[in-house]
């Protein structure tokens, strides 16, 4: 299952269609090139498989993992990652509430508000992955 929401956020962020039927063909087409002995795809094979296969969805988006309760399985994808799970306080991700000391809440908005800074050039659009708990 965790493979599977991997895959979805990944197509999301690529600007593809990521429902069932795309994953499938994606999927399928890649293991297809692999039994036919292929082990290595270009850019140009991957882009006509998109077009071919009718993936397009929209643009492509940045990732931001902001990891707050758990690590992100997405961040090692994410084009700018917030890790801040080993600086809050609690046991579990279900009781963390607040960073613990010496880290701040202004540390933390620190971080995230430099997030655009660190995202590729001509980024307009971005993924945010990750866990944190909403504040009312």
């Amino acid at each position: 299952m965790h493979l599977h929401e991997h895959l979805q956020v990944l197509m999301f962020a690529a600007g593809l269609r990521f429902d069932e039927e795309a994953m499938h063909a994606g999927a399928d087409w890649v293991a297809r090139r692999v039994a036919d002995g292929q082990r290595r795809l270009s850019l140009a094979d991957v882009r006509e498989a998109i077009r071919s296969l009718r993936l397009e969805a929209g643009t492509s988006r940045a990732v931001l993992s902001v990891a707050t309760l758990k690590p992100d399985p997405m961040a090692e994808d994410a084009d700018y990652t917030v890790d801040w799970a080993d600086r809050f306080e609690g046991a579990s991700p279900y009781v963390k509430r607040r960073p613990l000391a010496p880290a701040t809440w202004a540390q933390l908005q620190a971080d995230i508000e430099a997030a655009p800074f660190r995202m590729p050039p001509g980024t307009t659009s971005i993924a945010v992955t990750g866990s944190c708990r909403r504040t009312s």
